[in-house]
């Protein structure tokens, strides 16, 4: 019974980036579903500059919320997120390459996740200013925040676009090596 609810109600998707590394990985299989979005949430949704193709992104902001990155440091509502160093390690890319990182733990309203910096690597994306999500919209990042095309670039997400709510698998990232 609850298999077949399952498979009525959740559906897979392959991821095509790196950009959530080191949560998801390139080529990855991942189920998503419906139910609640809340801040912290992974989900799946039609790329506001084309809408044929799917991106997978982590919500970070509703409507009403002021969200600004300062030197690398997120800010919701005027704050600084919590965020906590947490070693280094490699990811792979796209191309399947190694790439090193700094991964920090990021925490927001009793979630908590892991993001990737690229060491030594000067980023357009460190830096934006602070801008106030609309109403029936969301901001979204991924977590490889040196190679995530998301709202810092492209603004924000329609909440009604959203194709569903990704379900992380449990376990250590296979794309990340410590």
């Amino acid at each position: 019974m609850v298999l077949l609810w399952m498979l009525a109600c959740s559906s897979t998707y392959e991821a095509k980036s790196a950009s959530m590394a080191p949560a998801i990985c390139v080529g990855q299989r991942i189920q998503y579903g419906t139910g609640p979005i809340e801040r912290g949430s992974v989900v799946l949704f039609p790329y506001p500059r084309a809408p044929e193709v799917q991106y997978i992104k982590r919500v970070i902001g509703f409507a009403g919320d002021t969200i600004e990155v300062r030197d690398n440091v997120l800010m919701v509502k005027g704050k600084a997120i919590e965020r906590a160093d947490d070693g280094t390690g490699e990811i792979l890319d796209a191309n399947q390459r190694s790439m090193k990182v700094t991964l920090h733990t990021e925490a927001l309203d009793g979630k908590s996740w892991t993001i990737a910096k690229s060491e030594g690597l000067a980023s357009p994306l460190s830096t934006m200013p602070e801008v106030t999500v609309p109403e029936g919209k969301v901001f979204v990042m991924g977590d490889n925040r040196d190679f995530s095309e998301d709202s810092r670039r492209w603004g924000f997400v329609d909440v009604a676009s959203i194709t569903g709510l990704v379900t992380l698998p449990d376990g250590p990232s296979p794309c990340l090596k410590r």
